[in-house]
């Protein structure tokens, strides 16, 4: 991949730009007809944070897979940009409030939070298909949510934008070390 790091000191922020070079497709073009097959091999990346640092992760996707596991970093705000890619996000409890703000084009998210964690959706999005599979929610103006969420300790809450194909919410039962 091509990665461009670039370190702003005024407000102590970074910006990693990370781009696919290596993307080829084969295929024969005889004008009348063509025959094209995908990408030549499959890339994973794993890309590794301090847990230390509460921030703010800001993520443009096109056409991607990706899976965040954030359940041990501090993200206080989490922004997401999204074209027909699917997205597995998983929240941690490290932050008491936490905000996300996905704009989505076409992308199915799956996202799991923790039990102790309230949640509210702020729906301006256009949906296909919802699932809050074992989740409480009640219905407010523009979205849903849990109805502990007003004084609840740990909060989540979540503004959907665009079009989004599928979202599937689940919670997770954190578990505290020895």
């Amino acid at each position: 991949p091509s990665v461009d790091y670039q370190k702003i000191a005024s407000d102590n922020s970074a910006v990693i730009e990370i781009k696919d070079q290596g993307r080829t497709h084969r295929g024969w073009d005889w004008g009348w007809a063509k025959i094209w097959w995908g990408e030549s091999e499959k890339k994973v990346w794993d890309i590794r944070f301090s847990e230390l640092i509460p921030m703010n992760l800001k993520i443009t996707a096109k056409a991607d897979r990706i899976k965040l596991n954030l359940s041990d970093l501090q993200v206080v705000n989490l922004e997401m940009d999204s074209k027909a890619s699917h997205v597995d996000i998983v929240i941690g409890d490290l932050v008491d409030n936490v905000t996300g703000r996905i704009t989505s084009k076409a992308s199915t998210f799956y996202l799991s939070f923790p039990e102790d964690m309230a949640l509210r959706i702020e729906n301006r999005a256009k949906m296909s298909t919802a699932s809050f599979s074992h989740i409480s929610l009640k219905e407010i103006e523009d979205g849903y949510e849990t109805p502990n969420f007003e004084n609840a300790p740990r909060k989540l809450t979540l503004y959907l934008d665009g079009s989004v194909t599928k979202l599937r919410i689940n919670q997770y039962q954190t578990t505290e070390g020895i």
